[in-house]
């Protein structure tokens, strides 16, 4: 994620309560979109856009740290991110300086061209893919069997009552 595909996402804090503002643009109400929360991919689900243009992720599970928060429609295309920054892992609603909703990414955030864990993953994945599929093809020109032979069943002779 970059400022180049942040969107125009913005969002406020109530609480325990994020709400992610969305681009009227990208989705209406009655839409459904997915929130995605980085680091660790893990989604809070499908939520419901409401008349506001707007969704509410719970974020009382956070432990304190620094967190994106990306949001995608139906067809899992970005409409925009914004990064959250929570100090202390036991949040108090009285202390707003505790979570801080930052809406427009950091200029100097590092953009790394490495390759993410999840990219290597990815990458494994479809190398054993590749080894697996290459390794049925030389099973198969080389004459192996690749199911084995069912034992033969006698035929079974009907008894005489």
């Amino acid at each position: 994620m970059s400022a180049d595909n942040a969107g125009s996402l913005s969002g406020s804090r109530q609480g325990n309560v994020v709400n992610l503002v969305l681009p009227k643009a990208k989705v209406s109400a009655g839409e459904w979109v997915s929130v995605f929360v980085f680091p660790g991919a893990t989604t809070k689900g499908w939520v419901q856009v409401d008349d506001a243009n707007s969704v509410s992720i719970d974020i009382s599970t956070f432990e304190s740290g620094s967190y994106e928060l990306a949001v995608a429609d139906r067809d899992n295309s970005l409409l925009g991110w914004a990064k959250l920054e929570i100090t202390s892992a036991s949040f108090d609603p009285r202390s707003p300086a505790q979570a801080q909703l930052l809406t427009f990414p950091e200029d100097d955030s590092s953009t790394s061209m490495g390759l993410s864990t999840n990219d290597m993953l990815l990458g494994g994945a479809g190398g054993l893919l590749v080894i697996g599929a290459g390794s049925l093809l030389v099973a198969a020109h080389s004459g192996m069997p690749l199911r084995v032979p069912h034992a033969s069943r006698r035929p079974r002779i009907p008894r005489r009552r």
